[in-house]
């Protein structure tokens, strides 16, 4: 084993700590911050991506996100159809595997495709996935998470990110849950490299045009 291989995090408590903490809460909850600090007069400052209104940009991401362990459950990922799985595993946004069984029978009643439904429950606009594929991992390690619901997202008419909250641009377009939907998203801090040696993967899955998934689940 080499130093940089025994200096390697085994686990991502890390991430909830110092720094860390204050970083991947900050992109749970939806904003951007820098990856660097910066020093300032009392210490040290995130700079955050902003909106053309001035303020930081926060657009979807975790309402209220709590802090919870992360038990070893199958858990799921949706990416897009020209998406590899390598890097879907890297990821930090995931769902438990329950919520397959719920949007599925979602998209069932809304006679709705399944990739279609699974992008309205999750409020991915398409600009930013088709969801035409999903990964089944299980964590190797404990691991801890922010669990809540899905905010809104936003995208002006160029397709650009914008807060659902700014000052409106005209064409903006605003994307939310459904009325009466409440699925939990999990969002694991990590750096790739690190999520990459904690999950295992299960199995991956394709969702044809039709809604079907290929190769069968059930």
């Amino acid at each position: 084993m080499t130093a940089r291989e025994k200096t390697r995090p085994l686990d991502n408590q890390h991430c909830f700590r110092g720094a860390g903490l204050v970083y991947w809460g900050a992109r749970a909850s939806g904003l951007q911050p820098s990856r660097e600090t910066r020093p300032v007069r009392d210490g040290h400052k995130f700079d955050f991506v902003r909106d053309h209104d001035g303020f930081p940009m926060n657009n979807g991401g975790i309402e209220f996100p709590k802090i919870k362990h992360l038990s070893r459950r199958k858990l799921i990922r949706f990416f897009p159809l020209s998406g590899s799985v390598q890097t879907a595993m890297t990821g930090n946004w995931w769902l438990d595997i329950d919520a397959l069984s719920v949007m599925m029978s979602w998209a069932q009643n809304a006679d709705m495709p399944l990739s279609k439904a699974v992008g309205t429950l999750l409020v991915v606009p398409l600009k930013w996935g088709d969801c035409r594929r999903f990964v089944v991992a299980t964590p190797k390690v404990d691991l801890q998470a922010y669990f809540g619901k899905g905010k809104r997202v936003a995208l002006t008419a160029g397709g650009q990110d914008i807060s659902p909250d700014a000052a409106r641009k005209p064409g903006t377009m605003v994307y939310g849950p459904p009325p009466g939907t409440n699925l939990e998203h999990i969002f694991i801090p990590g750096e790739p490299d690190l999520l990459a040696r904690c999950m295992t993967k299960d199995a991956d899955f394709a969702i044809a045009q039709d809604g079907s998934i290929e190769p069968p689940i059930y």
